[in-house]
């Protein structure tokens, strides 16, 4: 390997600001104080903060994505050879993937409020 000279951080982009949201969230509950509920879950406020912050890098892996399906160009970082590539249609599913997650963090807002389950894995995932 030579260095990170050969690296194609744009391919990889998108699925390093997923796992980076999936990190915060829980690096971000885990820090907070956590109050137990009378089921053991965290408050409503860090709930909706941790539902906040997970939607924020998805809507920005989101935005990466589509960035890359309008390229169009089709990118293989040097990293892995040939065994990940970033065509359109990558890009294309990574976005509505995202986009996807989205919607069920927002969905599922008030069913985890309704049984005190707010818990970081959960965003995380």
């Amino acid at each position: 390997m030579s260095g990170s000279a050969g690296i194609d951080w744009g391919a990889l982009a998108p699925t390093l600001v997923v796992v980076a949201g999936a990190f915060s969230v829980l690096l971000m509950e885990s820090l907070v104080a956590r109050r137990p509920g009378p089921a053991g879950g965290t408050s409503a406020r860090l709930g909706a903060a941790l539902a906040l912050v997970s939607v924020g890098f998805l809507v920005v892996a989101a935005i990466v994505a589509v960035n890359a399906f309008a390229s169009g160009a089709s990118r293989t970082p040097a990293l892995f050879a040939t065994r990940l590539l970033l065509d359109p249609f990558a890009a294309f599913l990574v976005a509505g993937i995202c986009s996807a997650s989205v919607v069920c963090v927002l969905l599922s807002l008030q069913y985890l409020q309704k049984f005190r389950i707010q818990h970081g894995e959960y965003y995380a995932l």
